[in-house]
């Protein structure tokens, strides 16, 4: 068993674990919109929790073993620089958007009791934090396309805005 190989298994396990973290999140984030009393909130948000540790952990074994993939075997052509910038930015904006609102939300939630308030509802319901989800959806779903096809510099632009039109998508089919 060589380096190369066992980074290739780092790899595969922690784009299944940032993965599986992405449908936790959607699972969360279905399940926040159905609440009906803030005690559901709370108790909704604990899905959440494991992605504190799971999503920075699984990026960082991604980046890390991406990065000594592309040293050692790939160079960095266009697709691994895309495919790892994406990464850090996914980890970005899901702590910054994704964290910032659901720790608003549970600030909120933890002050109503019962029915859940119109103060609630409007953080339960901000669009914002599901059109993010979708993007890193969308984003997650191209970064796997880049990785099987390795596609030229046209191909990485034409699968980035794949991603984007499967973020407008999943919006569009999700929306109630």
């Amino acid at each position: 068993m060589s380096l190369y190989t066992t980074s290739l298994f780092v790899h595969i396990l922690g784009s299944f674990t940032f993965f599986s973290g992405i449908i936790l999140e959607w699972g969360g984030l279905t399940q926040l919109k159905k609440a009906t009393r803030s005690e559901n909130v709370l108790l909704t948000l604990r899905w959440f929790r494991p992605l504190r540790t799971m999503q920075p952990t699984s990026g960082a074994a991604i980046i890390l073993s991406g990065l000594y993939m592309s040293y050692a075997k790939w160079g960095f052509q266009a697709w691994i620089v895309v495919s790892l910038l994406t990464v850090l930015g996914l980890a970005a904006t899901g702590r910054s958007v994704t964290g910032r609102r659901l720790a608003r939300i549970g600030q909120t939630a933890s002050k109503d009791t019962g029915e859940i308030s119109e103060g609630l509802r409007k953080l339960l319901n901000d669009p914002v934090l599901y059109v993010s989800h979708n993007i890193r959806i969308g984003l997650v779903l191209a970064i796997i396309a880049l990785m099987v096809f390795k596609p030229g510099p046209t191909g990485v632009a034409l699968w980035m805005a794949g991603a984007l039109l499967i973020a407008l998508i999943l919006r569009a089919t999700t929306r109630r």
